[in-house]
């Protein structure tokens, strides 16, 4: 199979501890998948779902590490709490941001993306103009307290119509994630989450069109090949492969 060069825009290299060892096969594995570059999110379980903020400050601080060690590989997103306190949301945000040229924010389960304790958040992202990345599922046995669904997202976007907000795990979150947030044009789709499942991702381009989704594969939680599969298995043609593995991200992240 010709593989296309390509961007996963959400990748956990280190869940727990740093280790380089694990980081190195994370590297070797996604080139043998021709992934080019990955976002890294940092260890965001490793503390449980409210992590305090030298635990944010920590999984922050080991993203730096892998940035910093292979600038040509990784992408950097800074994770926050959105139930820290103002001050260190916006300190922690100015150093990655600003500091250490991170390209994104990564929340995960802690908050609701429709609670108003998200506002700071974006705030910082429209004024840094980066994207953030929710975490985001729909459960048949009901999600944690904290953790969004599609029409959490929806939400967020409704109230900050400028920001771009990628809902995460497609997957997890199927047609009826699609439909929730199709009239929002601001909302980006990362393709990761569950197993593939047939006629999600063609839906999904149907009605958001090639350009509002991200490939992403959560690894390690996801292996490379279950999640390209998703993407090389679709109904779709080439050019929206490409879109959806790596112009996209370009365009988003301004990367080269």
């Amino acid at each position: 199979m010709d593989l296309i060069p390509a961007i996963d825009i959400h990748a956990h290299p280190v869940l727990g501890q740093f280790s380089e060892k694990s980081v190195e096969t994370c590297m070797n594995q996604a080139r043998w998948f021709s992934i080019v570059r990955m976002c890294v999110m940092g260890s965001v379980s490793f503390y449980g779902e409210n992590p305090g903020e030298k635990e944010v400050r920590a999984v922050n601080d080991e993203s730096m590490r892998l940035v910093e060690k292979y600038p040509e590989v990784f992408t950097g997103f800074c994770f926050l709490n959105p139930r820290n306190s103002r001050r260190f949301i916006i300190e922690e945000t100015e150093r990655c941001v600003s500091g250490k040229g991170f390209r994104g924010i990564k929340l995960w389960v802690s908050t609701k993306a429709s609670d108003p304790g998200l506002d700071v958040i974006m705030e910082k992202a429209l004024e840094h103009r980066i994207p953030v990345l929710q975490h985001t599922w729909y459960k048949s046995m009901g999600n944690r307290q904290g953790e969004s669904d599609p029409g959490d997202v929806a939400c967020l976007a409704s109230r900050f119509p400028e920001a771009v907000i990628i809902m995460a795990h497609l997957g997890g979150c199927g047609i009826r994630g699609v439909i929730d947030i199709e009239r929002f044009p601001n909302v980006l789709v990362e393709t990761g989450g569950s197993q593939p499942a047939s006629g999600i991702l063609e839906t999904a381009v149907k009605r958001l069109g090639p350009e509002r989704i991200l490939f992403g594969s959560d690894t390690p939680c996801r292996s490379f090949p279950s999640q390209l599969g998703r993407i090389y298995g679709a109904g779709i043609s080439r050019k929206q492969k490409e879109m959806i593995l790596r112009e996209n991200a370009l365009n988003l992240l301004g990367l080269k």
